[in-house]
């Protein structure tokens, strides 16, 4: 993210100031984490907070800034150069806002999107679950108009997608009862599908480590009449090489355990697996991971600032919580947040 605008002088004022006075801006969410806060399904009060470096948090920073909420289901957000796009599943709709100030800039209208990736300065890719057609898309967005030009189909319910070496991957999560197994690849060049990767049941995350992309697939979980959770399958890791989009390794994870949240960092792969998050080396063929923390962890984790983040959701009218650990499992600092948060950027 770009952090820092220039303070303009216009027209005379300049040649009877001294320039050497003019002194840089700094905007007022520079250097820190965001934290995308779902809400409460179908109350249109999702949110934002920010988690400044110092350790200060604020909370509804969109609505602070623009005196409106952001919607229904604040899934997902990335910053593309100084700019914020918010993904706002239910109410089908990118946010694009000043990734400084969050000012509100325009909406980019999509039926059900889920995430959001830079492949270029002038291009960004959206997945679109499309809930009113049996395959969903990936469109394409002009960067310069926040317009969409093109819209790519691929499998059931797309999700996270990640951007390399000319690709775009997007995870394809399935619709329930059916669970998804596939990963879609789109070559940015032609704007088409050029191939489709087959791997463990119900891949939700992804993580990039220079040119091997990692899926974490959580598995199948099986229910009875009364929707009790009887079954589990394990959840995997599965790496990719993005030159040849051949799989070079799969991992299985713990039994009994629903894994959520991938991250690499340092040649380490931290993943959540039931309560627990774990890291493992890249290089390893098999499970080798170490336990770093257990605790109250619902959605995705991420690495920030050489601290490792994670959200709880206690229930769906209730603020949430972020907790922030040391790499060797120590409590940082826990913050008080929106309803549902579920995701983070930067």
């Amino acid at each position: 993210m770009k952090t820092i605008k220039y303070l303009l002088i216009a027209f005379a004022i300049v040649s009877c100031s001294d320039n050497d006075d003019l002194m840089p801006i700094m905007e007022k969410y520079d250097n820190g984490l965001f934290v995308t806060c779902e809400g409460n399904f179908m109350s249109s009060n999702g949110s934002l907070s920010f988690i400044a470096e110092d350790g200060s948090i604020e909370n509804g920073i969109f609505q602070e800034a623009n005196g409106f909420p952001l919607g229904d289901v604040v899934q997902f957000m990335s910053i593309i150069d100084t700019l914020a796009y918010i993904v706002v599943n239910n109410s089908g709709k990118v946010v694009v806002a000043d990734a400084g100030t969050m000012e509100y800039i325009t909406d980019i209208s999509i039926q059900t999107p889920d995430h959001i990736t830079a492949v270029s300065d002038d291009v960004a890719y959206v997945s679109d679950w499309n809930s009113f057609d049996p395959n969903g898309f990936v469109h394409v967005i002009d960067l310069a108009t926040n317009e969409i030009t093109n819209s790519i189909q691929v499998g059931h319910q797309p999700g996270e997608i990640l951007y390399s070496n000319g690709y775009v991957f997007v995870i394809e999560s399935g619709v329930w009862p059916d669970a998804g197994n596939s990963i879609s690849v789109i070559n940015v060049e032609s704007e088409t599908v050029v191939e489709n990767i087959i791997v463990a049941t119900n891949p939700i995350n992804m993580a990039l480590n220079e040119n091997v992309l990692w899926v974490l697939s959580k598995g199948e979980t099986g229910y009875d009449e009364n929707w009790q959770e009887i079954s589990v399958t394990p959840g995997s890791l599965t790496s990719i090489n993005t030159s040849t989009l051949q799989i070079d390794k799969v991992i299985q994870l713990h039994d009994g355990k629903i894994p959520r949240g991938l991250d690499c960092n340092d040649n380490l792969l931290y993943f959540r697996n039931g309560e627990t998050i774990y890291n493992q080396s890249v290089f390893d063929q098999e499970l080798n991971a170490t336990e770093i923390v257990s605790g109250n962890f619902d959605n995705e984790i991420i690495i920030y600032e050489n601290s490792i983040f994670s959200a709880y959701v206690p229930a769906y009218d209730l603020a949430g919580e972020v907790y922030q650990y040391s790499f060797n499992g120590d409590l940082q600092n826990t913050f008080q947040v929106g309803i549902a948060p579920g995701n983070f950027g930067f």
